[in-house]
């Protein structure tokens, strides 16, 4: 059974890229197609579309280009997809082992999308067989999508672990695997299952600052079951006041919800400094593990430039906690293809090894938006993210 938490914490940052508006095809440029391969959140279908037949010839380039960041040609890819064009580009990208596997992976999912079923499954058939067992993974994704596929890849399937099989033959009615990794859960009564949301927010006055969907309080609402965190100061216009907050909840189903406050204050005021202590798991990701991040130079000139940017308000990262994710849990959960497998890979924060009052950084080998998808460079499972181990929220992918 699962308990919920809702907790109170003090402080959160909201990100959002606007919608890019339909271009006519005469103006695109490789400004507006950057703005979306450069773009925080997730590009849809219909952004890409909106650019026109324009920028296939912009979004080609940069697919072929070996000297481009590779999550920015994976990008390029999809947006082919979605513009209907750049078969043989997928084609040569799909075959080449020498690609950056997330480049390799997008192309497969771009020609899922492009080629009816017969030409699909004669262009993927072949890579069941790649020695990259990610791509083979894919491509039995895709191969998936259609009733032909599926015969195609129940030989292949049986070489795989279970964890990673079953992402890939689900389509074809696959049975999930058992669960492998299990997080103590306090029990409760009623519905564990239920979704729950805080509707309304009253101040002591009382004045509402909140009222489902909107406020002067902004609140993400949770998508999954599980814990999840409210911010309340999280905008200039809010005081904490003195006396009672009343906060009512909203569930999908009748169920017992654990509350708990968190209630921060600096010792001091002005609040001018303090330290980010983090637990990094690494999942899957090949040549790098915990141990061998400490020493590697390109990982840690990763953490100077992310405390580079703390320090301009006066943060720094602390203690920092490295711990591998290993056998079927690395397998399974190496690239996150949706909210589902974002959430069990949050779970695991729940690790012996990890510390507590701490942020949860999982790097992983790729997230997407889905079967033809696109590429994500991180994503929090929360804002702001809940402040203990093992839930749902616990935690930001990258």
């Amino acid at each position: 059974m699962r308990s919920f938490a809702v907790w109170l914490v003090v402080a959160c940052t909201f990100l959002a890229v606007p919608a890019m508006p339909a271009i006519a095809q005469s103006r695109v440029t490789g400004t507006q197609v950057d703005a979306l391969l450069g773009a925080y959140e997730g590009v849809e279908p219909t952004q890409w579309r909106g650019l026109g037949k324009g920028a296939i010839p912009i979004l080609e380039s940069i697919a072929a280009d070996q000297s481009v960041l590779p999550t920015r040609r994976a990008r390029s890819v999809d947006g082919l997809a979605a513009l209907g064009s750049g078969e043989r580009t997928m084609r040569t990208l799909a075959n080449s082992n020498t690609e950056p596997l997330i480049v390799r992976m997008s192309a497969v999912r771009g020609l899922g999308q492009l080629l009816p079923a017969a030409a699909m499954i004669d262009a993927l058939r072949p890579l069941l067989q790649d020695a990259q067992w990610q791509v083979r993974g894919v491509a039995a994704e895709t191969l998936s999508m259609t009733a032909g596929g599926c015969a195609f890849i129940a030989d292949m399937a049986k070489q795989e672990t279970d964890a990673w099989r079953y992402r890939f033959v689900r389509g074809c009615g696959a049975q999930p695997p058992p669960t492998t990794t299990t997080t103590p859960q306090a029990p409760t009564s009623g519905d564990p299952t239920s979704r729950v949301i805080v509707y309304k927010i009253t101040d002591p006055t009382p004045t509402v600052l909140y009222s489902y969907p909107s406020g002067s309080v902004k609140v993400l609402a949770p998508t999954l079951p599980g814990a999840f965190a409210v911010l309340v100061p999280n905008a200039p216009s809010i005081s904490l006041l003195s006396g009672s907050w009343k906060y009512n909840l909203f569930a999908t189903a009748p169920t017992t919800v654990n509350v708990e406050a968190l209630i921060k204050s600096p010792s001091f005021v002005p609040l001018t400094s303090g330290t980010v202590n983090a637990n990094l798991f690494f999942v899957g990701v090949n040549g790098l593990t915990a141990a061998s991040a400490p020493a590697d130079a390109n990982f840690q000139a990763i953490l100077s430039k992310v405390n580079g940017i703390y320090a301009q308000i006066g943060l720094q990262l602390g203690n920092l906690t490295y711990i591998d994710i290993t056998g079927a849990d690395a397998t399974a959960y190496t690239d996150i293809a949706d909210d589902t497998e974002r959430a069990a890979l949050m779970r695991l924060s729940a690790n012996a090894q990890a510390s507590d009052f701490a942020i949860n950084l999982f790097f992983v080998h790729s997230i997407t938006g889905g079967m033809g998808g696109y590429v994500i460079l991180g994503e929090s499972a929360g804002i702001p993210g809940v402040p203990i181990r093992g839930s749902s929220g616990s935690g930001v992918a990258v």
